[in-house]
């Protein structure tokens, strides 16, 4: 599991300074230029009710296939 390996969970340990734990995780498939944006959002409401009472947490965005502009890649405004 990517999300297990030294490279992403040292990666958080570092940047959160402490051990880590594995959440959750998510795979999304999508066909180049559909589907649309998103308002910037927090989860942390969500969260907290499922037992994480501090926001110490980090994303880590893996693309399996080439991501560019010509299908459709994320974009951050």
């Amino acid at each position: 599991m990517v999300a297990r390996s030294e490279k992403v969970a040292g990666t958080m340990e570092k940047l959160l300074g402490g051990e880590v734990y594995h959440y959750h995780t998510k795979l999304m498939m999508k066909e180049a230029h559909t589907g649309g944006s998103f308002v910037w959002h927090q989860d942390y409401g969500y969260w907290y009710m499922n037992g994480c009472l501090f926001p110490d947490m980090g994303t880590a965005f893996i693309a399996i296939d080439r991501c560019d502009e010509e299908n459709g890649c994320l974009e951050v405004r």
